[in-house]
């Protein structure tokens, strides 16, 4: 996003044109370091280490998941930049916690009665797509999003680049997801296989209690 037009900036430059402050403070998000936009993308996923690991115990997660879910990661925060302090006073941080604390108590709860279900039906063969794959990947996409609209919206008050800080939310989301089911994955054998589908309801439940 470019603050000024472009033959403004060279107004600028030669020490012509005065700027607002609004704009000024645009041409200060432009200068910012990577590293400042690094650590706004990684603490906006860091939740997305937890549900990979939690999702890598029940099953393996393919790739085409995690890329949704990063789509979604990248989406929400090139919202909430957009929107900025108009998003901050509609949503406030406390509201945003019990939102994205309902998504992952849903969530748990629909893990448990899969793991009811799955008691009285033959074990699905490994390697096969389950129905609901996207499905879920959307809905964990937009409850791990709404950080990502808060924080957003926090950095937006003092313009950090849109469109980098966007793919570099979507690009830590993919590689948290990826890493945590990765790891979690590894653990899925034996009884913890035969149990996943609750246990990966009691990681949501926790998930959601740190929301709160």
């Amino acid at each position: 996003m470019l603050c000024l037009p472009v033959f403004s900036y060279l107004g600028v430059a030669a020490g012509k044109a005065s700027l607002s402050k609004q704009q000024e403070k645009c041409l200060e998000g432009e200068r910012m370091t990577v590293l400042e936009i690094i650590l706004l993308a990684v603490s906006s996923n860091l939740d997305d280490l937890g549900v990979g690991f939690t999702l890598g115990i029940k099953e393996k997660v393919q790739p085409r998941f995690a890329f949704v879910v990063a789509v979604i990661s990248g989406i929400t925060m090139l919202v909430g930049l957009l929107l900025g302090q108009q998003v901050s006073q509609l949503l406030t941080e406390k509201t945003a916690s019990y939102i994205s604390a309902s998504v992952f108590l849903l969530l748990g709860a629909w893990f448990v009665g899969q793991g009811l279900k799955a008691k009285h039906k033959e074990p699905v063969i490994e390697g096969t797509v389950k129905k609901g794959t996207i499905k879920r990947a959307v809905i964990l996409g937009l409850a791990l999003g709404i950080d990502s609209i808060i924080l957003g919206a926090s950095a937006g008050l003092i313009y950090y680049p849109i469109l980098l800080t966007s793919m570099l939310a979507g690009i830590t989301s993919f590689l948290f997801i990826w890493v945590g089911s990765t790891f979690g994955n590894k653990l899925s054998i034996g009884f913890i296989r035969e149990t996943s589908d609750f246990l990966a309801a009691i990681f949501l439940f926790f998930l959601a209690v740190l929301q709160l």
